[in-house]
């Protein structure tokens, strides 16, 4: 019985993983409770002060010598160490400079700082008995930053998710796609410089790439796969054999194409989301039975895959992005994507037409955005009365955007005047308005006090996202 409790214990507070507040109060019920729960909180390293008092005596010898003072600290009621299964560089290189610059000693941490990560590493794989995730910097291409992590490859077998630079040593992604067929979360960044790309360089590109692409093919659960600041011909070489396993798919600050073929989400039986962003374009497509979305910006050079994918798929699209307004794809949305429930085509205020030609066509709408570019003809007062007289039924979600110069001309009397329409609506629902970026707004003290009166109403849900501040009010 005591055994069953402790299981089931255990299996509760595995799902508070990502509840860092709630661990940590776990900790204190009891000596069990404590257990349990700081292997869990020790995943991922949460204290680097108490990481440092972890080493081993000679490793703090180390430090001492290279000028970093080591205060001596109660004996831990754990090796915390042991329980990691995380390591991120850019993570270690940040919490270790600001513990030394908490201690007015940046200068030496500075001089110091390969020391420090290397005896840190060096003792976490000592310590742990598997790695679930790593997160490597750009300049681990070589054999000699590389070396604590090949010399203690049985640790990563059974590797989930590994973020990583194209210029890796390559002789750890060629054993790590002999070993390790568990990865499920995949992010690569191109290491290449893309402003001069010769032919010999693009030669060497293309080698290196397909010792990625074995390691991609290998993964028997990949589930995400991102490439970050790849040309499209690089792209090309590594997509050429992803799993069908996969469900959401990246390719993000790309250079040298405006679009990916969309016939690749096609290819994957199973993929829910795909995004695609460059200097040119954006695109977010996400499938999924409850919550689809599709954004894109309409400065594609070729928009005809895109409207494509919209005719034969937006029947199940649910959220909607388009990054830029664009009155043909505002069309097919209205044509073919009946059932959309969250819109931002970037419309603004003086769309007032095409605003009144989505609430018309998309009768399952709930929430919009609105850009507020101009307070002219097509003001607050204006834009308030078309929402109010001709959104769905399933509306309750109004979301206004300020730019910098654009200041609210609204007044609490129009206000008022339209939260009571709405709060006389049929069917009666609240109302979620989400401000961002106007100062003018906040500053109206009338406005937050008409507002403030329809929250104690229940007819409405406030937020504010300031440019120097997010204010809820729900």
């Amino acid at each position: 019985m005591t055994r069953l409790n402790v299981d089931c214990l255990n299996e509760i507070i595995e799902y508070l993983e990502d509840d860092e507040e709630t661990l940590y109060s776990c900790l204190l019920v009891n000596h069990l409770w404590c257990v349990i729960s700081v292997k869990i909180l020790w995943r991922r390293i949460r204290n680097y002060y108490t990481l440092i008092n972890c080493l081993p005596d000679e490793s703090k010898k180390i430090l001492i010598e290279n000028g970093i003072s080591i205060t001596a600290s109660k004996p831990l009621l754990f090796n915390y160490a042991r329980f990691c299964k995380c390591i991120s560089y850019h993570e270690l290189n940040n919490n270790i400079e600001w513990l030394f610059k908490k201690q007015q000693s940046i200068s030496i941490f500075q001089s110091s700082k390969n020391c420090i990560r290397q005896e840190i590493i060096k003792f976490l794989m000592s310590q742990i008995t598997s790695l679930r995730k790593l997160n490597f910097p750009i300049e681990f291409s070589t054999e000699n930053n590389m070396k604590t992590f090949i010399t203690h490859f049985e640790l990563i077998n059974n590797l989930s998710e590994l973020h990583c630079y194209s210029n890796i040593y390559p002789k750890f992604i060629y054993q790590l796609t002999q070993v390790c067929h568990t990865i499920q979360t995949l992010k690569i960044t191109s290491a290449t410089d893309h402003s001069d790309m010769s032919r010999d360089l693009i030669s060497v590109v293309k080698e290196k790439f397909y010792i990625f692409r074995d390691l991609i093919s290998t993964q028997k659960n990949l589930v995400y796969l991102s490439f970050e600041k790849f040309s499209y011909f690089e792209c090309d070489y590594l997509i050429a054999k992803i799993p069908s396993t996969l469900i959401k798919f990246a390719f993000i600050n790309g250079f040298g194409s405006s679009y990916i073929p969309l016939h690749t989400i096609h290819n994957l039986s199973n993929l829910q989301e795909f995004t695609f962003s460059s200097h040119k374009a954006h695109f977010f497509a996400k499938r999924d039975v409850w919550d689809e979305k599709l954004g894109c910006m309409s400065d594609f050079y070729r928009p005809e895959p895109l409207t494509d994918f919209l005719i034969n798929n937006g029947s199940n699209l649910k959220i909607i992005y388009i990054n830029k307004n664009n009155q043909h794809l505002n069309r097919i949305i209205r044509k073919y994507c009946k059932n959309a429930r969250i819109l931002n085509t970037d419309l603004t205020n003086i769309h007032s037409l095409e605003l009144k030609y989505f609430f018309n066509d998309l009768p399952f709408l709930e929430s919009i955005k609105i850009n507020m570019c101009s307070l002219g003809e097509f003001n607050e007062k204006h834009l308030f009365e078309l929402i109010v007289n001709e959104s769905p039924k399933n509306f309750c979600e109004l979301k206004l955007f300020y730019g910098d110069k654009i200041k609210s001309t609204l007044v609490p009397e129009e206000l008022e005047i339209f939260l009571k329409s709405w709060e006389n609506r049929i069917p009666q629902k609240s109302l979620s308005l989400v401000i961002t970026g106007s100062n003018s707004f906040i500053k109206n003290n009338g406005n937050i006090n008409v507002i403030e009166k329809y929250i104690k109403l229940g007819s409405i849900k406030f937020k504010i996202y300031d440019y120097m501040y997010v204010s809820n009010k729900d």
